[in-house]
Order: structure tokens, then sequence, then C-alpha cells
């Protein structure tokens, strides 16, 4: 989807599929390598060619995408550079690409381990709606993002200088129990799901309609193609790292 609207060539979506995986797995894991950078180092500079082409190819073409509409931001205002419109491109990829991804199979997963039937679990469009937000509260695709501060301030007692770097825990918002009844039980017709997956006010995701309306078609497909799925294991295997909440794998039979 992301690669469709940015203008990327079919032939270069699962390129950029690898692409992102690598720089997920640096950006992920608190105890990255040094053969984790290089990696990631390598795909951005990767992806930074591929959309460098894309701009270039855009920017005589008609197309009506994404794209098109940056690069026509980008020549009426001389603040976004070629590098930056470039930097942006790989941004919104790598951004609007993980995320959703580790939705989608945190959403199958969760639905398959709590329900009975997964294709009565997501027999209508509300509920699949509530269970894609519910999906997103247990199981945060983002768990943690980072901040720095621009002055000195106090927070409950706690001196926190200028410069210092925080951490800001969204899986462990997304089970406060003085927000959620039952924090720790997935609940696909929570009420009132006032979670932090996407941020908020002023610092909400950009991508998080985007992100919502894909999680719900590729859950309601799944289990429309596949409708007795059932999960092969109970405990599968997660990725390594606290800021992305990912499955490595999902073995499943489909039953068909």
């Amino acid at each position: 989807m992301i690669c469709g609207l940015l203008g990327i060539a079919d032939s270069l979506h699962r390129r950029c599929v690898i692409l992102s995986d690598d720089f997920a797995v640096w950006f992920a894991d608190p105890m990255r390598s040094a053969m984790s950078a290089r990696k990631a180092h390598a795909a951005v500079c990767e992806l930074t060619e591929i959309f460098a082409d894309a701009i270039r190819a855009h920017s005589h073409s008609g197309a009506q995408d994404l794209m098109r509409l940056m690069i026509d931001i980008a020549r009426e205002d001389s603040a976004i550079t070629p590098e930056v419109l470039n930097a942006q491109c790989v941004l919104l990829l790598m951004a609007g690409h993980e995320t959703t991804r580790n939705l989608i199979g945190n959403g199958v997963y969760l639905t398959l381990q709590h329900t009975k039937g997964f294709a009565d679990a997501l027999g209508d469009e509300s509920l699949v709606r509530s269970t894609v937000e519910e999906v997103l509260r247990f199981e945060s695709p983002i768990q943690t993002f980072g901040s720095t501060t621009t002055r000195d301030f106090d927070y409950s007692g706690i001196q926190i200088p200028a410069g210092d770097s925080l951490y800001f825990m969204v899986g462990a918002a997304n089970r406060d129990p003085a927000q959620f009844a039952n924090p720790d039980s997935f609940e696909p017709t929570r009420p009132h799901n006032r979670h932090v997956a996407f941020g908020a006010d002023a610092h909400v995701c950009l991508g998080s309609t985007l992100a919502r309306l894909e999680g719900q078609i590729a859950l309601r497909g799944v289990a429309r193609r596949f409708p007795r799925l059932e999960l092969l294991i109970e405990q599968p295997e997660w990725r390594p790292g606290f800021r992305l909440r990912a499955l490595r794998s999902l073995p499943v039979n489909l039953n068909e």
C-alpha cells in the first residue's frame, strides 16, 4: 500500500520490505549490534536511491498520487530541498509499512488466540473496527517513542534537565488500570477505547486513519478467505526489542 502511494514500481515492493526489515531490526533492539547498524545504514542508502529514481520519474509524469503531491509542494516551498523530500519518502515507507504490517499480524494472532471462531469474531464491520482498536491497545505495534527535553522541568518531584532523552512507554500506558478496566484482558468489544497507540493531540500519527483502514480491510479479508483459520502453536515467536511489538512468524492451519 505505502509503496503504491509513493510511486514505487511493483517490481521493487518486495525489495522495499526487505530493506524495511533491516532497518526495523536495528531500530527495535536496544542491544543492537554493529552488524545490524551497518545493515540499517545500507538499507537507508538503498532506499534513498530508489526514491531518488521515483522522484525523477514522477517529475515528468501525470501520475496523481502521494508522491506527485509531495513533489508539487516541494516546488512551491524552497525549504523543502531534494534531500528533505527524499528523507521524507524513506520515513513514510518505514513508518507506514512496518507498523501497519505488525498491526495486521498481531490482529490475526490475538483474534485466533482469544476467540472461538475466527470468521464469527470478525463477522460485521463494527466488530472489525472495535477489534482493530483493541489490537492497537493490547499489543501496540509501537511500544515506545523518545523525545529530548528543550528546557529544565519538574515532573512529580523529579528534576529533568534540558537535553535529556525521555522514553514514553506506549505499551504500558495502554495497559494502565486507571484508564482501562481489566487492562490485561483482550476484549474486542471494549467500549470507549481511548488508547494512545497513535500518540495524541499535536503528536498524533498522520497515518492513523490509513493504518486503521488497512487493518480493518486485512482482518476482514483474511476471515472471509480463511474462515476456519487455526493457530498451530500457542506461543509464537516475537521479534526481539522493546520498541516494536512484532511477530517473527505465525504458523497457522488454513483448513481450506
